[in-house]
């Protein structure tokens, strides 16, 4: 079930509600979460069982349990990541910033930056697909090497979808804002 970790890189390394990065050659900026919708219900995953908990001035952390409920065959899974910047009063798709039907496994097994990152913060069983069963995470935040060190400021939605033969099995939001550091 790689696509649930592919949903969670997607989603836990932005979920962080002030991560300041200071480069010599780059601003420094914060990044703000003002929200995450996964009230989606699926038979497939169950992560209500996932928190935001405070680790510190400044410093959000992801921790909690989550569920794969079912086994599902990696090649049929595929995965949309939509990101959204918002112009006046509509969002608009980044196409830089947005991948459709992605192919988890080879999605998984050619990643070298969020997975092992990922791997490093929770006991998920390593391969694709992932079994059914329980998994945990803990304390995993925003890596500040897998994130650009210049993005432009705004208000940002980030929509994750999980396919199945093409139906929608799961789908989270994520909004957030990027702004100049305060400090």
């Amino acid at each position: 079930m790689v696509y649930f970790r592919k949903i969670l890189n997607s989603i836990f390394l932005m979920c962080i509600y002030n991560f300041h990065f200071d480069t010599s050659n780059a601003k420094t900026f914060e990044i703000v979460v003002k929200g995450i919708d996964k009230s989606y219900k699926s038979e497939y995953v169950d992560f209500t069982g996932i928190k935001m908990r405070k680790l510190g001035r400044g410093k959000h952390v992801v921790n909690g349990t989550y569920k794969v409920l079912k086994d599902v065959d990696g090649e049929l899974l595929r995965t949309n990541v939509i990101t959204a910047k918002r112009f006046g009063s509509a969002y608009l798709v980044q196409p830089y910033a947005s991948w459709m039907n992605i192919n988890n496994c080879k999605q998984y097994d050619d990643d070298k930056l969020f997975v092992p990152y990922f791997y490093q913060h929770t006991n998920t069983p390593r391969g694709c697909p992932s079994p059914k069963g329980q998994w945990e995470v803990w304390n995993l935040t925003a890596d500040p090497n897998s994130i650009p060190s210049v993005l432009p400021y705004g208000d940002y939605k980030i929509t994750v979808q999980a396919l199945l033969n093409g139906t929608e099995v799961w789908k989270g939001v994520l909004d957030f804002v990027i702004q100049p550091s305060l400090n």
